[in-house]
């Protein structure tokens, strides 16, 4: 398994080995002249389950930085396999909506960390 890196930092063993992470394909669409073209941005989407509080904050502190968003370099999975990563020179990671996750017993559950406008390298 290749490992992504987000702002430099490489994702931790743990959080790796958990969560479903989807990278969502631009749409394509034919344009005037019928020749193929994308539509938007790539993005992706990054759920778990439940997260410990180590884990959360390695997500918030480390690499958000207590803010809402961050705009970096990062190498994501492209693939479901999880196999390669690949290069962006630009996306943003956003923070998980705080309205819908709980924490409960020492954890946090229900989280979403969502990717968009990634440029590829």
């Amino acid at each position: 398994m290749s490992t992504p890196v987000i702002n430099s930092v490489a994702v931790p063993q743990d959080i790796l080995e958990q969560g479903d992470f989807r990278y969502i394909e631009q749409p394509m669409s034919l344009n005037g002249a019928g020749v193929a073209q994308a539509k938007g941005t790539k993005s992706a989407v990054w759920s778990f389950r439940v997260l410990t509080a180590a884990q959360y904050s390695w997500w918030v502190n480390t690499i958000l930085g207590n803010a809402a968003s961050l705009t970096s370099t990062m190498s994501l999975w492209v693939n479901d396999d999880r196999t390669a990563v690949t290069a962006f020179s630009a996306g943003t990671l956003y923070a998980p909506d705080m309205s819908e996750p709980q924490y409960r017993f020492g954890r946090y559950w229900e989280l979403r960390f969502e990717f968009d406008g990634l440029v590829l390298a």
